[in-house]
């Protein structure tokens, strides 16, 4: 059986053990005070396993981190998640696990670039992207005018605080399919995801 993936695309910089909640987007709360964590993030606690990918960057050998988190009842979509600049991926553990309880694999990974090179590997696999316009590094404009130009049919679920309007004028030419306003209730993402695969009438 085919089994559908949503790869999770999560910056991990600047990570804080932050309180998870149903609605997604919303400003995270001030954590308790922690011992600081290892050069490569050792004493996180990530919401899944981590893997570790090998990279080359700017001529530099180094290893994204990333979660793969295979659904329990697969339903054969694929699905990739590029959260903002602010969000640990554990604050994301909500969407994860919701996307994974409707049947989707899920991908947690690094920022825009990381995503850029997962999508890259074979950019049919991939059934929606969840991208959120404020990314670290490339902005979520750059990122979706680099995913169309590698998919040009690639269907994208835009995230933003801002409202749509202001979506549009930013995004400008590129297309997505739906907008989330952050915060969102989570348990509309997978009826989000299903409006967006259903076929077109012709």
């Amino acid at each position: 059986m085919n089994r559908h993936l949503v790869a999770a695309l999560f910056a991990l910089a600047g990570l804080l053990a932050l309180p998870l909640t149903a609605a997604c987007g919303a400003e995270p709360a001030p954590s308790m005070p922690r011992e600081p964590y290892g050069i490569g993030l050792e004493g996180f606690a990530y919401p899944y396993p981590v893997n570790m990918l090998p990279l080359v960057n700017d001529g530099e050998q180094v290893r994204m981190a990333y979660m793969d988190v295979a659904a329990t009842q697969p339903n054969g979509r694929i699905v990739v998640l590029l959260h903002g600049r602010n969000f640990p991926s554990s604050y994301w553990a909500p969407v994860i696990k919701t996307l994974n309880e409707a049947g989707y694999r899920v991908l947690v990974a690094g920022d825009g670039d990381e995503a850029l090179r997962i999508f890259r590997e074979d950019p049919n696999r991939i059934d929606v992207v969840l991208l959120d316009m404020s990314m670290p590094g490339r902005s979520g404009k750059a990122v979706l005018g680099a995913l169309q130009e590698q998919r040009h049919d690639v269907k994208v679920v835009l995230m933003s605080g801002f409202g749509e309007s202001e979506a549009l004028r930013v995004i400008g030419t590129h297309r997505f399919l739906a907008f989330l306003q952050k915060p969102f209730n989570t348990g509309d993402l997978p009826g989000v995801i299903a409006s967006v695969l259903r076929p077109k009438p012709n």
